[in-house]
């Protein structure tokens, strides 16, 4: 099984992460994980870091909103590839941290030979921002919208390669709009490739397995708890179409956790089994995928057997969130101390 980071450069939720490998291999599974980062091109994790030699080789320069993203991320992917022992992967960033134990996280993703991927209909982007020529009609009738943050099988990473990525680039720096956003854009953006409002990174894995037929075998979700907005205890608020033409807006980030928001109640909310659309992918819309937190909650188990059977992924079941977003470096301490006291 393959992590893979898509970070800046250190890794602030390290605390939280060598807790739950030091606990996964404790637990024997020692060898059934590899780690992979992409960092910023020439940077490098001191020795005593955790992280520590996972840096991939063939890094890129990446710009917040840009195809440059989606770059990173098919890097990360090949590079998880060459190793044969490869069967599944989950993406998260810096700021993602795990809801589970490994033994939660590795059974559950294995009991299914789905991949577990947020995908709905709309063209709103693609008729905006990206120009595929006639011999990429499949991409404009298969448009898809996700999250980027996606658990895939082997199969399906397989797909998400070079040859697709270049589609989306081209597609992309063709756009008139893009261009317009070239020239308007006042920051250091003046190439296609850095062109911001792109956010390929949202279409790249959806679209591209949708346009390969292969989405009766996606599990239309995301892995990852995210909420958008400003916190708020009495309910997430959702996340409205966006329309890229107009100023950024901070509703359209995901929460960012304070150390005071890290409550159990919030932590069952993200742990808890999930109500969502059970319509095969794509869905109809980004509202079809706002899971509502039911009264049970999956007991963390006291032993690896148990452990197995709670977190095993059945289709009559909504999924569970497997990981969550986004938790800033001043909220690991009180992240970390619920993390631990769950694998006590």
């Amino acid at each position: 099984m393959a992590f893979l980071f898509l970070v800046r450069d250190q890794i602030p939720t390290a605390p939280i992460w060598k807790a739950f490998f030091d606990d996964a291999d404790e637990q024997g599974a020692r060898g059934l994980y590899k780690i992979y980062t992409h960092p910023r091109p020439g940077f490098a994790y001191a020795p005593s870091s955790l992280f520590y030699g996972t840096e991939v080789t063939n890094r890129t320069r990446v710009k917040w909103g840009a195809v440059t993203v989606a770059r990173a991320e098919m890097r990360l992917i090949v590079s998880a590839l060459r190793d044969p022992r490869t069967q599944r992967s989950i993406l998260m960033s810096e700021a993602g941290v795990p809801l589970h134990p490994f033994w939660c996280l590795h059974t559950y993703l294995f009991s299914t030979e789905r991949s577990f991927v947020a995908s709905w209909r709309t063209d709103e982007r693609r008729k905006v921002l990206y120009d595929f020529g006639v011999e990429d009609d499949l991409y404009r009738k298969r448009w898809r919208k996700g999250h980027q943050w996606v658990a895939l099988t082997r199969k399906h990473m397989a797909l998400l390669d070079a040859a697709q990525y270049e589609t989306f680039r081209k597609a992309h720096a063709m756009s008139s709009r893009a261009a317009d956003f070239r020239r308007e854009w006042r920051g250091p953006a003046k190439e296609a490739d850095d062109t911001h409002h792109c956010f390929a990174d949202e279409h790249f894995a959806a679209t591209t397995l949708a346009v390969h037929g292969v989405e009766g075998e996606l599990v239309p979700a995301s892995p990852t708890y995210i909420s958008f907005g400003a916190y708020r205890r009495e309910g997430r608020r959702l996340l409205a179409p966006l329309d890229i033409t107009q100023p950024m807006k901070r509703d359209w980030r995901a929460t960012t956790y304070k150390p005071a928001d890290v409550t159990r109640e919030l932590l069952d909310v993200a742990r808890g089994r999930c109500r969502f659309s059970t319509d095969p992918a794509p869905l109809a819309d980004a509202d079809s995928t706002i899971r509502t937190p039911l009264s049970k909650v999956t007991a963390w188990a006291a032993s690896e057997r148990d452990a197995r059977r709670e977190c095993r992924f059945l289709h009559e079941d909504a999924p569970c969130y497997l990981m969550m977003r986004k938790i800033p470096k001043e909220t690991v301490p009180r992240y970390l101390e619920s993390y631990k006291n769950n694998l006590s």
